[in-house]
């Protein structure tokens, strides 16, 4: 397989907010805003202390 010549730039993952690890993924809000890259493990526990917020205020 011959190499294309389209190739121009290379754009790495991200790191976690809370710890530097290699980002899983983009947290979203209600609207779909961006609160960032996360790793799973930080994303998990940001959404529950976020619903126990919810939970708080209802």
């Amino acid at each position: 397989m011959a190499e294309t010549p389209n190739l121009r730039w290379f754009e790495a993952y991200s790191t976690c907010r809370m710890c530097s690890k290699r980002a899983d993924g983009i947290l979203r809000g209600l609207q779909n805003e961006s609160y960032g890259p996360h790793c799973k493990k930080h994303a998990e526990q940001r959404l529950k202390a976020s619903q126990k917020v919810r939970e708080g205020a209802a």
